[in-house]
């Protein structure tokens, strides 16, 4: 049966030159640096109930809210579907679905976030291999785990850019059709993990056609090691087209002049804090990543074969970020687009030098690794002070019944935080109904996604409407106001028809109140 297994495993597997594995096995100094960094990394996520990252509850909601459609639970079953054509995101909306049913919400968050923080390094140290560098330059990448897209909360994102650096790696090393067939597989994942990561692929894998051997050759291999992604991707573009999962009428894009895409690359990158000290150390992070590798060349160099392909892996994702909108609108929705490619040009430059082993290569790597475990203990500190803003949100949760409808409101968005650049409080709402399986009109109603509403849905006032009771407040059972210091609509409305809002609880910024029916106390 072993050897059955090993057998579907080779046909299944890319064929390889390289092994991650055994260059962790083989090199003490990379395997210990690796663990230690990827455990310092993770303390941060167990000191806070909630993490700090901006959209990563209204995921997380989403994902625990599919099982309950896909068996029929109210009120899920209701208001949202699922969709199953193969869209972007799948890969970590399932995950999140799957792993939620074990550990819960909250940890599903963590685990997969650990996750991000492990794969992202990996990734970089076996396209490091694929190149002939050594792994070693890939420790430098821990420090990009504290990018702007962690804290936005694009973890699927990340998973794909990590996917892209696997993918690259076996096409690199990819030496026949078949071969790149092997890889299809996973070119397909990559694009059902996230539309920017396979815009990645795509534009990697075409520029390294015509550095892996005869172009006329290498282009039938790598569009073979591409055909899943592209028959996914097209999939999916006709369906936005087409108008059958996306809004209609023509492309209208939004654009940033190059100056101001340059003069804003630190912030794309690692600009994630407030307080000055963490902010510098930040800023001297993002130096040493840019200069670092230009610095590395200065050591003595392995005798390579190929030097252009990780200079034109840079440029492709460098000029993704330096020509591509900001946003588009049309049959296909997206912003924030071309920033999130500034940290794939940080973590690519470390594929540029080829330094040979020796203690002044290992010596000069100590900057970095001391500056990844900085920033490691940087969001100790900010996660703990966020656990400690957050902790009594956890009663709120406890104090609604599971599967309660709650419509919440956030006035507190616009609040500076201590230590947070972007604002991590508006999706907090969310959480009430990850972990009680409930109903809120807030989350994601992105038509291409997995998960999605349907043309059913309670009222709603939206963020700027204005609050009835009459009109919105009786169609649920719970009402949530965040940041009750500037604003509470509910507490002095008033019904003509008889409903009331009976104030529960109230702890930090949040009031909660329950609904109350005509003639019920």
């Amino acid at each position: 049966m072993s050897a059955s297994l090993s057998a579907a495993f080779g046909l299944l597997l890319p064929r390889t030159r390289t092994s991650l594995w055994q260059a962790l096995r083989s090199d003490r100094f990379l395997l210990a640096a690796t663990l230690l960094l990827f455990v310092t990394a993770c303390i941060p996520l167990a000191v806070t109930p909630f993490l700090p990252f901006a959209d990563l509850g209204l995921n997380t909601a989403s994902t625990e809210l599919m099982w309950d459609v896909l068996l029929g639970r109210e009120p899920a079953a209701t208001y949202h579907r699922i969709n199953w054509a193969p869209v972007p995101y799948w890969v970590g909306y399932g995950a999140a679905c799957l792993l939620g049913q074990v550990f819960g919400p909250l940890l599903t968050a963590k685990l997969l976030t650990a996750f991000v923080f492990a794969l992202l390094p990996l990734s970089t140290m076996r396209l490091l291999l694929s190149l002939g560098r050594d792994p070693r330059l890939g420790l430098w990448s821990f420090a990009l785990i504290w990018q702007l897209n962690l804290y936005a909360g694009w973890i699927a994102y990340m998973i794909g850019i990590a996917l892209v650096s696997i993918v690259c790696a076996w096409i690199l090393e990819a030496e026949t059709i078949a071969d790149g067939f092997r890889i299809a597989p996973w070119s397909a994942l990559v694009a059902l993990t996230h539309i920017q990561a396979t815009w990645l692929l795509a534009v990697s894998g075409g520029l390294l056609c015509l550095t892996t051997g005869r172009l006329g050759r290498r282009v039938l291999v790598h569009l073979a090691a591409g055909s899943g992604a592209a028959l996914l991707t097209t999939i999916w573009l006709a369906g936005q087209l087409a108008g059958k999962s996306g809004p209609s009428g023509s492309f209208h894009f939004g654009w940033h002049s190059p100056g101001y895409r340059l003069s804003q690359a630190f912030h794309y990158v690692l600009d994630n804090y407030s307080e000055p000290f963490a902010e510098r150390i930040a800023a001297i992070a993002f130096v040493v990543l840019v200069l670092g590798p230009l610095a590395l060349t200065q050591l003595g160099q392995r005798p390579l074969v190929d030097r252009r392909s990780p200079l034109l892996l840079v440029f492709g994702a460098g000029c993704l970020y330096a020509l591509l909108w900001w946003e588009v609108a049309g049959p296909i929705n997206h912003w924030y687009t071309y920033p999130r490619y500034a940290s794939v040009v940080a973590a690519w430059l470390l594929l540029i030098p080829a330094p040979r082993r020796s203690w002044a290569f290992t010596l000069s790597l100590l900057p970095g690794i001391g500056l990844s475990l900085a920033l490691n203990l940087v969001a100790v500190r900010q996660f703990a002070h966020f656990g400690e803003q957050t902790r009594p949100f956890l009663e709120i949760i406890n104090a609604v019944p599971a599967r309660a409808k709650v419509l919440p409101f956030t006035f507190d968005d616009g609040d500076p935080d201590p230590d947070l650049k972007l604002p991590p409080y508006k999706g907090m709402y969310s959480y009430l109904t990850a972990v009680g399986h409930g109903y809120t009109p807030y989350l994601w109603n992105i038509p291409s996604h997995p998960f999605s509403n349907r043309p059913v849905s309670l009222p709603a006032p939206g963020w700027s409407g204005k609050f009835s009771l009459d009109e919105h407040g009786r169609f649920y059972d719970y009402l949530l106001v965040q940041g009750f210091q500037h604003a509470d609509p509910v507490r002095n409305a008033r019904s003509a028809l008889g409903f009331g809002a009976e104030l529960v609880l109230e702890r930090a910024r949040w009031r909660l109140y329950r609904v109350t029916k005509p003639g019920k106390p």
